[in-house]
């Protein structure tokens, strides 16, 4: 039925660039990954730009035993390199050795800081570090907040959802709170920040 809605969208407007991504999404949804990944071809042929067709793509790549480990390789290395290098960051950035001792800054990005497998993997860490060698940060990205969100807030010094906010305002907002190490919990998976992180 989503296949049908989004064929009749495509005839509506065959450049609609969510609609063909869409396509790929319900097909990885129903594990016809070859499918999805046609889907996410046929987009990207058309909107070359969309970041998020490009990781949905390297996402399914990994479910199929038709592809060596080099072949991988080289698809996420030409994904990194669709990402404009930045010349300089705005303020110097002390390597985390060169820092006084005090407690690093560790911080992590995640859409899945709620009832969510990467929450529960990240839980046990959280509670068995250090707090005299670790100072934590959680930056939540998705709109869902739920009982796990209120338990992992509580274990960070500052918690911020990001939900809908733009790269642009969510660097500035890292930035002044100046981690030390800032982890990427999300991959290739939905609501990604990798733009961001390159």
């Amino acid at each position: 039925e989503a296949i049908d809605a989004l064929d009749r969208a495509l005839s509506i407007d065959p450049n609609l660039p969510l609609a063909r991504m869409g396509r790929g999404l319900v097909h990885q949804r129903a594990n016809r990954i070859p499918e999805a990944i046609d889907a996410y071809d046929e987009t990207l042929r058309r909107h070359p730009s969309l970041h998020e067709a490009r990781s949905a793509r390297l996402l399914c790549l990994n479910y199929l035993d038709t592809r060596t480990p080099t072949e991988l390789f080289a698809e996420h290395r030409d994904f990194g390199e669709q990402f404009p290098k930045q010349t300089a960051c705005p303020a110097p950035v002390p390597r985390v050795w060169e820092l006084p001792a005090t407690r690093l800054k560790l911080a992590f990005l995640s859409p899945d800081l709620r009832s969510h497998s990467v929450a529960y993997f990240l839980e046990p860490l959280l509670r068995h570090l250090d707090r005299t060698q670790f100072e934590v940060i959680l930056y939540h990205d998705h709109a869902i907040t739920d009982a796990v969100s209120a338990r992992l807030s509580e274990s960070a010094a500052i918690w911020r959802n990001f939900a809908s906010q733009p790269d642009s305002v969510v660097e500035t907002q890292i930035r002044k709170d100046a981690p030390d190490i800032l982890v990427d919990l999300a991959g290739h998976t939905g609501f990604n920040r990798l733009p961001l992180f390159a």
